[in-house]
């Protein structure tokens, strides 16, 4: 119930109150609403399935696609095309909108299929859909992109963003791979259940820390001077930062006596 007032509110403030230029933008975050549905209804399956259930693993990695690919990367997505020009100080390209209704089909496309190929063992569908779900992505970014040739990263929350959204596509890439090795979904699932850190520390931790070292000054903060010193505060170490986030993700790929050196290099990024 809470999600389907959720998908109301956003249509009604399509149709009453936002500009219609931004229409495709929200359509980011209805098609992410979607996505939980089918997230929640597949969690509540596999949770009725047994171990040695033949469709135990085939849910359980739809599940997690509908959920990352799908609630939380349409999401994330559907924000940069006007978060991203806002970090930057500079206006959204003229073609962003457009492109970014573009980009939603094939990501769409792309979410639906991986889910598809994981629920019926299908690992060329799946293959396919992740390569879709990456052109998708860079289809609805480019503009976005293009923003760099006038003015590059100069503080940490957009540095941050911009290395979180290229281990975006370093993940979907390392997963296209994997399922060209691994084929079965019960050996998918093993290896990403056993680098499901790298989700964190790629792609949504560093999104997450420049997003929050943006917006708080700008919510929490009462005046330029007040806004300087909060600014301070959640800028400090940010150079570390950068550095400490992948590394701990580079040491999630070597054997298990190295991880809780990577987590506790990401603890002290967050820190």
């Amino acid at each position: 119930f809470v999600i389907a007032f959720y998908l109301r509110g956003m249509t009604i403030l399509i149709k009453r109150s936002l500009n219609q230029r931004f229409k495709g933008v929200i359509a980011f975050y209805q098609f992410a609403g979607l996505m939980i549905i089918v997230g929640v209804f597949l969690g509540v399956v596999d949770a009725s399935k047994s171990d040695q259930d033949i469709w135990q693993s085939r849910i359980t990695l739809a599940h997690l696609h509908a959920n990352l690919l799908g609630w939380v990367g349409l999401t994330i997505i559907g924000t940069l095309v006007t978060l991203w020009p806002t970090v930057l100080r500079t206006q959204m390209p003229h073609d962003a909108i457009s492109r970014a209704k573009l980009g939603l089909k094939i990501l769409m496309i792309g979410t639906c299929g991986s889910i598809i190929g994981s629920l019926f063992d299908q690992p060329w569908i799946l293959g396919l859909s992740i390569l879709l779900y990456l052109v998708g992505a860079i289809v609805t970014l480019f503009p976005a992109g293009a923003l760099l040739r006038k003015r590059i990263p100069d503080r940490s929350s957009s540095w941050m963003m911009f290395s979180g959204t290229l281990g975006l596509g370093l993940l979907l890439i390392c997963e296209f791979c994997l399922v060209l090795v691994e084929r079965t979904p019960e050996e998918i699932l093993t290896t990403i259940e056993a680098h499901l850190l790298l989700v964190f520390t790629l792609w949504l931790l560093p999104l997450l820390l420049g997003a929050l070292t943006y917006l708080l000054p700008v919510v929490l903060g009462r005046g330029p001077a007040v806004n300087r010193k909060l600014e301070v505060i959640l800028n400090f170490g940010w150079k570390w930062r950068i550095f400490l986030l992948p590394l701990s993700s580079a040491l999630q790929i070597f054997p298990s006596r190295f991880h809780i050196v990577g987590q506790l290099l990401a603890a002290v990024a967050l820190g």
